[in-house]
């Protein structure tokens, strides 16, 4: 029942080639303080996508949470001609201005993925009218590789990510882990789950079962 590395943080990686991905969901760990104060684990993440992900040799989109938004900003990474930043769920900062929810809510994780999921599956349905579904620009499309519309690589924080990688399968999405995500925790999290190892064994032990219950895993 218990996604892998929900307790340890020693999720399973299933990709060694995370520059190789044109579609990035990039969940926060633990609520920021401020736009200034995003947390330690989502700069964390934030120095871990600008380190091992982002690849100017592609065009690439980072479906991202605000408090990455923020931690994206404070490291000076910004939309480019080759990288769209999307906030999938915009807080009180806007940095990027280009959110996808308008009236300022905050989602979960499976929120976030299921608006990604969303997003993506209008982008297909958009290309299917456009291309021949015959056309070797269509076949290329479909591809299975990391390039396919529905392929996306997950980064959060390690104890996080077989959840949110089992969420996005639920979703219907094709999701790949990398090696090395950030294994901290943030003691000044305004969510008291996100502080220490324990309470958050404490918080999943409930969690996940909740969540199989309301079938967001």
């Amino acid at each position: 029942m218990y996604p892998k590395g929900c307790f340890s943080g020693n999720y399973q990686p299933n990709t060694s080639y995370p520059k190789d991905f044109n579609n990035i969901i990039a969940l926060e760990f633990g609520a920021p303080q401020s736009p200034t104060r995003p947390g330690r684990v989502n700069l964390a993440i934030a120095d871990y996508l600008i380190a091992n992900v982002v690849n100017p040799k592609l065009h690439q989109t980072l479906f991202v949470s605000q408090s990455i938004a923020d931690a994206l900003s404070l490291r000076k990474l910004y939309s480019d001609h080759y990288l769209s930043i999307v906030i999938v769920n915009p807080g009180s900062s806007q940095f990027f201005g280009n959110s996808q929810s308008a009236n300022g809510e905050r989602y979960d994780s499976y929120e976030h993925i299921a608006n990604v999921a969303t997003i993506l599956q209008q982008r297909q349905n958009n290309f299917r009218q456009t291309s021949h579904s015959k056309s070797r620009e269509w076949a290329k499309h479909q591809t299975t590789g990391p390039i396919a519309p529905n392929a996306c690589l997950v980064v959060t924080a390690a104890h996080l990510a077989g959840r949110c990688q089992q969420q996005a399968q639920r979703l219907g999405l094709k999701v790949r882990l990398p090696h090395g995500l950030p294994k901290a925790f943030d003691p000044e999290s305004p969510q008291i789950w996100c502080r220490h190892p324990i309470t958050w064994i404490l918080r999943e032990i409930l969690a996940i079962p909740y969540l199989y219950l309301i079938h967001r895993l």
